[in-house]
């Protein structure tokens, strides 16, 4: 029988919203862009995408209950991010170099649409710059609800359909440049959510077994991996050097996860379950302390007392938000959009 808990998924969420808080402490706080491997933490975000909503699966969720399902859970968060951001941009233009309000800005990032950030022909970001995951998320959903009523081939049709996307856009750009949706789509990027439903679709369909040092060697292959591959990224690529270990990690730890190698652990898992609301308040209490940094509230702090301390701050502050905000707030749209979808008409 499938788990219906994967505490190892769990735990590579937490791990890959942490790698994300790394890489903007030393991006926001210090304005030191040298540490962006931890970048990496959104390939394995996508690959676990994949991942979980293949397990979906199984529960055989209609296409309307799994897009109610997918709204619940991904845009009331965002929504309030980026409501806030666009209401301190309305009061305080200059507050954000890299931000600005305008109107259709505004309503495309609310719709995760791919599109130039003002005043831009080269950066294709929301008004909350963060946001540029989830549009691939949203595209990600979509694609899989096109399929969730054709199980047969599913696998087949998900990677041709995808492939083709990725081949598509990138045979577009070779003529017109200016088009923000295909530039966005263009990246094979959208190939390592592919990697997570085909990890998924193995351990359903039991087919494929190895045993735990073989799993224990995928693990340390793919730190190393995300280690040294770096050196090579221009050259091979985000998918080769972050999306395969990424793939690795999470077919490894789900497989170790399967033979009752990993237990729960509270804390992790806590991790686990807010990292989505981590992934998007970070930036805005980095953003403080960013301010206190320039402001020479920190000039005698130790570098590590800082970071640690900022670090638990946001942990802190992200798992409030979850237990107060995300959890009753997502509750409450599913209900709302459960009893409007399903209302039937007077007759």
């Amino acid at each position: 029988m499938l788990k219906q808990k994967f505490n190892s998924i769990q735990y590579l969420r937490a791990l890959a919203s942490l790698m994300v808080v790394h890489c903007h402490f030393y991006e926001i706080v210090l304005n030191d862009f040298h540490s962006w491997w931890g970048g990496m933490g959104v390939d394995l975000f996508f690959v676990i995408s994949g991942f979980v909503l293949y397990l979906s699966t199984r529960h055989s969720p209609s296409p309307k209950q799994y897009l109610i399902n997918r709204v619940s859970r991904v845009v009331p968060t965002y929504w309030i991010m980026t409501f806030f951001l666009a209401f301190i941009l309305v009061l305080s233009p200059g507050v954000f170099k890299s931000a600005q309000f305008t109107i259709p800005h505004f309503l495309l990032s609310l719709a995760f649409f791919p599109h130039w950030a003002p005043n831009s022909t080269t950066s294709i970001f929301p008004i909350y710059a963060i946001g540029w995951t989830l549009m691939y998320e949203w595209f990600f959903y979509l694609s899989f609800m096109l399929f969730l009523a054709v199980k047969k081939n599913l696998l087949l049709k998900l990677f041709l359909f995808l492939a083709s996307f990725v081949v598509g856009a990138n045979l577009i750009l070779r003529f017109n440049h200016d088009f923000a949706l295909i530039t966005f789509f263009s990246s094979p990027i959208i190939l390592e959510f592919f990697m997570g439903v085909v990890i998924a679709h193995l351990y359903i369909e039991k087919k494929i077994d190895i045993g735990l040092p073989a799993q224990l060697l995928l693990v340390l292959s793919a730190v190393l991996m995300f280690v040294f591959m770096l050196d090579y990224y221009e050259q091979f690529g985000r998918v080769v050097c972050a999306g395969i270990p990424a793939a690795m990690l999470v077919f490894a730890l789900a497989g170790m996860d399967m033979m009752g190698q990993i237990r729960e652990i509270k804390l992790f898992s806590l991790l686990g379950d807010s990292s989505y609301s981590l992934y998007l308040i970070h930036p805005f209490v980095y953003g403080a302390f960013r301010l206190a940094y320039n402001w020479h509230y920190f000039e005698h702090v130790p570098l590590f007392f800082l970071y640690f301390s900022s670090l638990l701050v946001v942990i802190s502050i992200a798992i409030i938000f979850y237990k107060l905000v995300e959890i009753p707030l997502c509750a409450a749209v599913k209900r709302s959009l459960k009893r409007n979808f399903e209302a039937q008409p007077a007759h």
